[in-house]
């Protein structure tokens, strides 16, 4: 898929999501070029991640549960986690995508997994640390400045004030997010 085929799928998206998703492009750009990443397909992914963010929730849970996605009491309670899987199948699906570092990023990019590609890291940072966020959260500031030279610790570092932040608010990670953070820890301990 181009780059101009890309951008005619989320031309019907909210003017706010639109700007999120260039914002998220751009960075996408920054780290994949710190990272020996393809620029393009970062931007790409990118472009492509947030494409099925305005389903609905009904809608969501319902092609979820046909593309035989498991879908946790989590996602039920808020559906909208569900479009970062939802939307790489409906890529693959009805648009031809078969780039399986881009499906992996968008299918991944809400709530991380364990073990998930340097690529889907990127994607996965370029979306948490956009400017239009970082910018009322000053915390996220440092996450981004290490994200340029460490992937890995940029992710422990986001999921660990993604954690702090949650529990605040009395909630807590998505499993599968709280398995991410597992899974990194582990990793920094071995190795």
């Amino acid at each position: 898929m181009k780059l101009t085929e890309a951008r005619q799928l989320i031309k019907d998206l909210s003017p706010a999501l639109v700007q999120h998703i260039e914002r998220a492009r751009r960075l996408s750009r920054e780290l994949a070029r710190a990272h020996g990443i393809s620029q393009n397909r970062a931007a790409l992914a990118m472009l492509l991640h947030d494409v099925a963010r305005n389903l609905d929730e009904t809608h969501m849970i319902n092609l979820a549960q046909s593309f035989g996605l498991d879908i946790t009491e989590r996602d039920l309670q808020m559906p909208l986690l569900l479009h970062g899987p939802v939307g790489a199948k409906l890529l693959e699906r009805d648009h031809g995508v078969k780039d399986a570092e881009i499906l992996e990023a968008v299918s991944v990019h809400t709530t991380g997994r364990p073990g998930m590609g340097k690529f889907a890291k990127v994607v996965f940072l370029a979306d948490k640390l956009e400017s239009g966020k970082t910018k009322d959260n000053p915390g996220l500031e440092v996450v981004l400045q290490m994200a340029d030279r460490n992937l890995n610790g940029a992710m422990l570092a986001y999921l660990g004030w993604e954690k702090e932040r949650l529990s605040k608010s009395g909630l807590s990670l998505h499993p599968l997010t709280q398995k991410t953070l597992e899974y990194l820890i582990d990793s920094f301990l071995k190795g």
